[in-house]
């Protein structure tokens, strides 16, 4: 079994928020979306890379990413999200809409095919798509900033 994408995360990202009554902690968040997907164990302990964190926490944290830039949630504070009026509203939420919106929102090259391209595992185009993606968010933060570990 793979890892789900950052986007095919968002819309149980969202059901998470929804079932913690709107607001809630990374962890718990993650915690709720591991059970509703009835991920395995061994999928949710894979490795992110050389890091203490794990690919799936780097997705979700991907994941709320997109979802506060395309406006469905806010991060009030450190490790902190939760619901705005558009999340309680919009859902289900399709990842290649949110995806969309997101390259929209960011101002990046967007091409048709890259929208609904189903990327492999360890696919190149994505490793360096999750790049360019990392490094111009990045670019607007600074170690030291709170927002920056959140990432």
């Amino acid at each position: 079994m793979k890892v789900p994408r950052e986007y095919e995360l968002c819309e149980p990202v969202v059901r998470a928020l929804r079932f913690l009554g709107g607001k809630g902690s990374i962890h718990d968040i993650s915690e709720i979306v591991v059970n509703q997907m009835c991920l395995p164990p061994e999928l949710v302990k894979r490795p992110h890379g050389n890091t203490n964190q794990t690919e799936l926490e780097y997705r979700l944290a991907w994941a709320r990413t997109v979802l506060r830039t395309c406006g469905f949630v806010d991060n009030p504070g450190r490790g902190i999200w939760q619901l705005t009026e558009k999340g309680y509203k919009n859902t289900p939420i399709d990842s290649n809409d949110i995806r969309r919106d997101y390259l929209n929102q960011r101002s990046l090259p967007l091409s048709e095919s890259s929208v609904y391209y189903e990327y492999e595992e360890d696919s190149i185009e994505d490793e360096m798509w999750n790049r360019m993606v990392e490094e111009q968010f990045l670019a607007g933060y600074s170690e030291g900033d709170a927002r920056y570990d959140e990432v």
